[in-house]
C-alpha cells in the first residue's frame, strides 16, 4: 500500500484506516474488505469521476463565456464605427469631416 497513514480506526469486527497518498488523495483501506468501506471507496471514485467532469464542464463553459466575449466586443467596436460613421464623429466625440452624413452640430 502506497501512502501513509493519516488515520487509524477500528472497527470491533475489522481494522479500518484511512491513507493518504503522496498525489493527496485519500483512501479508506481495510485489511478484511469490509462491505461497508467498499461503498465508501466506490462512492469516492464516483465523487472524483464527477468532480472531474464537472470540472471539465466548468472550463468548457469558461472557455463559451470567452468566446461570446470576444463576439461582443467585436461587435460593440462595428456598432460604435458604425454609430461614428451615422452622426460624423470620431473616437473623442469631435465632428467628423466636414460636409459627412449626419455632421454634428453644436
Amino acid at each position: 500500500m502506497e501512502g501513509e497513514v493519516h488515520g487509524h480506526r477500528r472497527d470491533h469486527r475489522d481494522g479500518v484506516a484511512v491513507v493518504r497518498e503522496a498525489s493527496g488523495r485519500v483512501r479508506i483501506v481495510s485489511g478484511a474488505g469490509d462491505e461497508r468501506v467498499q461503498r465508501v471507496e466506490e462512492a469516492q471514485v464516483f465523487t472524483e469521476r464527477t468532480v472531474e467532469e464537472l470540472s471539465e464542464t466548468v472550463r468548457d463553459a469558461f472557455a463559451r463565456i470567452e468566446a461570446l466575449t470576444r463576439r461582443l466586443s467585436a461587435l460593440e467596436e462595428r456598432l460604435g464605427a458604425m454609430e461614428e460613421r451615422e452622426t460624423g464623429e470620431d473616437d473623442a466625440g469631435e465632428p467628423g469631416e466636414p460636409g459627412g452624413p449626419g455632421e454634428a452640430s453644436d
